[in-house]
């Protein structure tokens, strides 16, 4: 019986000291735990103070963006603004150019459409005239005068297309010499209705049209003194435009008829 309790005895002192070691075990840990809870509280108030002093410490906090702006390192590069103002001169500037093509375009275009009527003065190929003018002189009760019986305006389209004669004038004088602007005070009109004129091209409308007056200047001519016929036709042409076209003839005293030379302003067309 005594060997027995010995023995359980003997069994029983390990056994409880296989039990209190694992609680002596969490406590060390428990311990151990709350230590490094410990620890990080006091780095925390450390690093709160820390904080605390280095802010009171400290001057003035500057703005980053203030820095930033004074550094320049924030402000974009200048080249993309410099070359969208660039590409919107080009723009503009090809802008005004293209628009300045298109009405030069329409210019050039006009002028090649238009048309351009060409005055002549001619013997009336219908009444005898050996090429030249039958000249008269008279007197009467209203002084002496001076006529040519036998003289046409012949009028005519040069152009590619149509035009409408609205108004012919012309001015039988003798005169000393010209003034460098035609006059046309007391000039005859010679036409009463709108003339239409056609295209050399071809066309219902004859491109030529012959007007028949009879010229007559007042006085006689001296020998100083030279015959002169000049004039003007208006006429408008397929774009609305008027258009003048002026004629100016010197009278030999032959009766033919030579161009007035040196006198442009005579024999213009516009």
């Amino acid at each position: 019986m005594m060997r027995i309790s010995v023995l359980v005895l003997i069994f029983a002192i390990p056994l409880c000291a296989f039990q209190a070691n694992p609680a002596r075990g969490k406590n060390s840990d428990g311990d151990n735990g709350a230590k490094p809870t410990n620890q990080a509280a006091d780095g925390l108030n450390s690093s709160s103070t820390t904080a605390i002093n280095e802010t009171v410490n400290a001057g003035p906090r500057e703005d980053p963006e203030k820095t930033i702006k004074s550094d320049g390192t924030g402000d974009p590069p200048p080249w993309p603004d410099r070359l969208n103002a660039s590409s919107t001169t080009i723009i503009a500037v090809f802008t005004a150019l293209l628009f300045i093509g298109v009405i030069v375009q329409i210019c050039t275009s006009r002028t090649i459409e238009r048309a351009w009527v060409m005055a002549e003065i001619q013997p009336d190929s219908e009444k005898p005239n050996s090429g030249r003018l039958q000249v008269f002189e008279g007197s009467g009760t209203d002084g002496d005068s001076t006529a040519a019986m036998n003289a046409v305006l012949i009028c005519s389209n040069a152009g590619k297309t149509p035009a409408w004669i609205e108004e012919t004038i012309a001015k039988f004088d003798m005169v000393k010499s010209l003034p460098k602007t035609p006059n046309f005070e007391s000039a005859q009109s010679i036409q009463r209705f709108i003339i239409p004129l056609g295209m050399a091209e071809g066309g219902t409308i004859p491109y030529s049209q012959k007007i028949q007056w009879t010229p007559i200047a007042k006085g006689h001519q001296h020998t100083d003194e030279m015959a002169v016929i000049y004039g003007r036709v208006i006429y408008r042409d397929i774009f609305g435009r008027k258009r003048v076209t002026r004629f100016g003839y010197k009278i030999s005293p032959h009766g033919r008829l030579e161009r007035l030379e040196g006198h442009p302003e005579y024999n213009k067309a516009t």
